[in-house]
């Protein structure tokens, strides 16, 4: 079974697009992959993540490098990485999608399956 991440935009999203996240991931395992989702990793559902990561940012654990740190490392123990919606706006996603890239990992595009060959960094 392919291991697939999946990557987008979190920071400034309302539930840090938790929602959208296991939306896709389910998917995903529909279609036969074994999904690696970042908001996952917080909780079994999208509303359990958003009040583990509430928690956190309440004990002063929440930081946006210690949760990229965490996630990226998730780049690579997989097979490919999928990303969908807003990612290239998102410096997080874009890392996640360089590292895949240079590792030689697929990185393919969930709303259209176009593969991702180069990577353009924004701002």
């Amino acid at each position: 079974m392919t291991r697939v991440y999946i990557s987008s935009r979190m920071t400034g999203c309302r539930f840090l697009n938790f929602p959208a996240f296991f939306r896709v991931g389910e998917a995903l395992t529909r279609r036969g992959f074994e999904v690696v989702n970042p908001a996952q990793l917080d909780g079994e559902s999208w509303r359990d993540a958003w009040e583990q990561v509430k928690v956190d940012r309440s004990l002063g654990l929440y930081s946006w490098e210690r949760y990229l740190l965490r996630d990226v490392a998730q780049v690579f123990s997989v097979d490919e990485v999928c990303v969908f919606g807003d990612w290239r706006s998102s410096k997080g996603a874009q890392l996640e999608v360089a590292a895949a890239l240079l590792t030689g990992k697929p990185v393919w595009e969930f709303e259209t399956g176009k593969s991702i060959r180069r990577l353009s960094v924004s701002g």
